[in-house]
């Protein structure tokens, strides 16, 4: 065929007209596939047909590009082999299957990351990383750093986007866990809490201090970051009032960070101990605890003569980890550290400590409440601030028939929590959990 000759401004001009159009081709996008086409493609990618009305071999394999003699060997039939309409036939998977499962993976992925701290955003034609921050009042910055994009960058439409949360929960007038006696922080830019879950948590580490003068620090790792919120990976530690502290080890022992603890390395007694002393502020509503760490600590408590009731009351153990009783109880990943959580909610919550305390230091039948006309029974604790708080056992020997108390009855155990727990309700009743402290019961 010949070619005409064309003046050269010609030549350049189709030269030009082509590279547009090429482009325009390039950048077309393609067009959106309905719900139906989608399940089709779906089902097709399941590599089987289901034969309708009016099927043959040869339509099925030309719909599936595929050869009938390709079909045949696929389904090992016979030529001549008759087809029933509701027939299943294996069929070739098409080439597309790889891409659109992983597109779907990638969905699925994304909706299951709701609720944690993200919201899922699909991404449409013409939005751009400013409008989507105007929309959801967040930076850009914080949109392309979570998605790991790069700034300038357009967004592909069908792109699915991970969108930081409005902080719902809020630590408001926090505070910084400073160092102190008897703990380590490990982590101090996690080190915020509401004053009093602080206050509480610093009164409890300088008892155990006191009692324990020749004990290795606690390690307190994460509490919540400054001003609440999501605290990756934690689902809790968004307020100010939940604590992750380290084991005690055997042999005074220091760990290294959170250690993973097991019946043999984990220190029974000093444990217990920290755990008695957070209890009985009054303010713990529960306490996670690795379920086999718990059978050792329970095996401890009977050991020292805790009665059973009153071990029912304290530490789940041995009930099935899915029965939620006790005020110590199992979670998963609790195995290198326990996790306290206060009801310290409110940022002008004093938090004062209990004046009684609940649980006895030894394992003592009847506990009294002392009465303002025998000071000179009363045992001094530490408190905050210089201030004590009192419990008194009664001396041994001595007739315990009138102790207006007594831990193994259940009545008797929610008027003691009760009358420790007076003073704060009185002035907070709204604050006191329903299921706290001052009025757990075992659920039966």
């Amino acid at each position: 065929m010949r070619v005409p000759n064309l003046p050269r401004f010609a030549v350049i001009a189709l030269i030009l007209l082509g590279f547009v159009t090429s482009e325009a081709s390039a950048g077309q996008r393609p067009k959106k596939r309905s719900q139906a086409e989608v399940a089709r493609r779906l089902a097709a990618c399941r590599g089987q047909v289901t034969l309708k009305k009016g099927d043959s071999l040869s339509k099925v394999a030309t719909r599936n590009d595929m050869t009938v003699k390709q079909l045949r060997e696929l389904n090992k039939l016979k030529k001549g082999a008759h087809l029933a309409q509701g027939m299943t036939l294996k069929v070739k998977r098409p080439d597309y299957c790889s891409a659109m499962e992983a597109e779907q993976e990638a969905e699925k992925r994304a909706a299951a990351k709701k609720g944690k701290g993200w919201t899922i955003h699909k991404v449409k034609k013409g939005e751009t990383v400013e409008r989507l921050a105007k929309k959801y009042k967040v930076k850009p910055e914080a949109i392309l750093k979570a998605n790991g994009l790069r700034k300038g960058k357009a967004l592909r439409a069908g792109l699915v986007l991970r969108i930081v949360k409005k902080n719902r929960h809020a630590l408001k007038e926090g505070e910084q866990l400073p160092n102190g006696v008897g703990y380590v922080r490990m982590r101090p830019d996690h080190a915020w809490g509401t004053p009093g879950s602080i206050r509480t948590m610093q009164d409890v580490f300088a008892q155990f201090a006191a009692r324990n003068p020749t004990s290795v620090p606690a390690m307190v790792a994460d509490l919540s970051k400054k001003g609440g919120g999501h605290l990756s990976p934690h689902m809790s530690h968004q307020r100010g009032v939940d604590v992750d502290i380290g084991y005690l080890k055997v042999d005074n022992k220091r760990t290294r960070g959170l250690e993973v603890m097991t019946v043999e390395t984990l220190d029974v007694a000093k444990t217990w101990d920290l755990l008695r002393l957070f209890l009985n502020t009054g303010h713990v509503t529960d306490i996670f605890m690795d379920y086999e760490l718990q059978g050792a600590l329970y095996e401890h408590l009977k050991a020292r003569g805790y009665s059973e009731k009153l071990l029912e009351k304290i530490v789940q153990y041995p009930r099935p980890p899915s029965e939620r009783v006790g005020f110590i109880r199992h979670y998963r990943g609790h195995h290198h550290h326990f996790h306290v959580r206060f009801d310290c909610t409110r940022p002008d919550d004093p938090c004062a400590p209990a004046e009684v305390a609940m649980i006895p230091d030894r394992p003592l039948p009847k506990v009294a409440i002392a009465s303002a006309s025998e000071p000179e029974e009363r045992t001094k604790r530490v408190g905050r601030g210089g201030q004590t708080s009192t419990t008194v056992a009664f001396p041994e020997g001595e007739s315990d028939d009138d102790a207006p108390f007594d831990l193994d009855d259940d009545e008797d155990w929610e008027s003691f929590t009760e009358e420790a727990l007076g003073q704060r309700r009185a002035e907070s009743p709204s604050r006191v959990p329903r299921f706290g402290p001052a009025t757990r019961r075992v659920r039966r």
